[in-house]
């Protein structure tokens, strides 16, 4: 009885992500931000405003994400502003927005706040590349 009642259980939560998931997908593959409404998983409702903002190349999108960590590695990336990621706490999403920005301006110095050299080596080709083709 015990082993049925929590199948039912996982079932459900099961169907709920997955659910979830579906209507994240169908709005970020639309480009609707008005599909991410009906996530009620923050974090999938964060990534649809996230990705949505991307592919519109729009950071007035990432106003909408509540987890400020995203929020502003969301809008920093758009507008390949450097002043929103450090204001990121956490570690990995700070340094993937200084990537971003990279990417965007080519500006080396930021590669040196990078904390592992893998990670700097890797943003150092990106601004590299960024300035060859910037050219």
């Amino acid at each position: 009885m015990k082993w049925a009642f929590l199948l039912v259980i996982v079932a459900v939560i099961g169907y709920f992500v997955y659910d979830n998931y579906t209507v994240y997908m169908t709005a970020v593959g639309k480009s609707d931000e008005n599909g991410c409404k009906d996530i009620y998983i923050q974090q999938f409702k964060d990534q649809c405003y996230s990705k949505i903002g991307y592919y519109r190349d729009n950071s007035t999108t990432c106003e909408k994400i509540q987890d400020a960590d995203e929020r502003h590695k969301c809008a920093g990336s758009i507008d390949g502003n450097a002043t929103l990621c450090e204001m990121v706490v956490g570690v990995a999403t700070r340094e993937e927005c200084y990537s971003n920005v990279v990417s965007k301006t080519g500006d080396l110095d930021l590669c040196l706040k990078m904390t592992e050299s893998k990670t700097q080596t890797s943003c150092q080709l990106r601004a590299k590349a960024r300035g060859q083709l910037g050219r």
